[in-house]
């Protein structure tokens, strides 16, 4: 806990004290407890979350780490989450979890299939926990879509010559965005409850305001 807390306060927070605070009750902690028990590799959770977070910090943050913590390496920083992963007692799950989380940006490709491994293996232990977030990465890939459709629907209104003049015009794009939010909360629920596929529900409101834009093109005057 404590080497986590060193990080953050180091890589995130960039309090310098805390970070040496945190950094060094941690370390003197975890070689305590290694001392009682060299074989308890759970231990090694904190020191490979520590380093990869040093490791993937800025410049300035990798160069002052080693005076007050200790030095970041990615591939150290695995090798301490692997033996965690392969023998610890209570949280390979989180070591699991931690390679999936701190694996990222401008890393080695081999870095980011031991995070896509990470995370295979993560889902098959915790399948009903990893649909959240399943759904949530099919809803980045849909937004811009729902934002280009509903432009789309928007310009084919205002294009409509009426009486009632903007005002209803704009009136009329509310309503259309109303109803789109509805059917984009009811299908998600859907998706979150298993009742459909989770890809098709959350796509269900781009393919069904895809027709009506479709629709209306066709059919509402210029």
């Amino acid at each position: 806990m404590y080497g986590l807390k060193g990080g953050v306060a180091l890589g995130y927070r960039k309090d310098y004290f805390d970070a040496y605070r945190f950094g060094v009750k941690g370390v003197k902690l975890l070689d305590e407890v290694y001392k009682n028990n060299p074989q308890f590799e759970d231990i090694e959770l904190s020191k490979g979350i520590l380093k990869l977070m040093i490791a993937q910090s800025t410049w300035y943050v990798r160069w002052l780490a080693p005076l007050i913590v200790e030095s970041g390496s990615i591939s150290e920083g695995i090798g301490h989450l692997d033996k965690v992963v392969q023998d610890g007692e209570y949280v390979s799950d989180e070591a699991l979890l931690a390679f999936v989380l701190l694996l990222w940006g401008d890393v080695d490709k081999d870095y980011l299939s031991k995070s896509l491994s990470a995370l295979e293996k993560f889902t098959e232990h915790y399948p009903d926990n990893i649909q959240i977030y399943r759904i949530e990465k099919y809803i980045r890939f849909m937004s811009p879509f729902s934002a280009l459709i509903l432009t789309f629907i928007g310009v084919i209104v205002s294009s409509r010559k009426t009486r009632g003049g903007v005002g209803f015009q704009i009136a009329i794009g509310f309503l259309i965005a109303f109803i789109f939010i509805i059917l984009f909360i009811a299908s998600k629920s859907m998706a979150e409850t298993g009742s459909i596929n989770p890809l098709l529900a959350v796509w269900m409101p781009n393919i069904v305001f895809s027709g009506v834009a479709m629709l209306m093109y066709k059919i509402v005057p210029k």
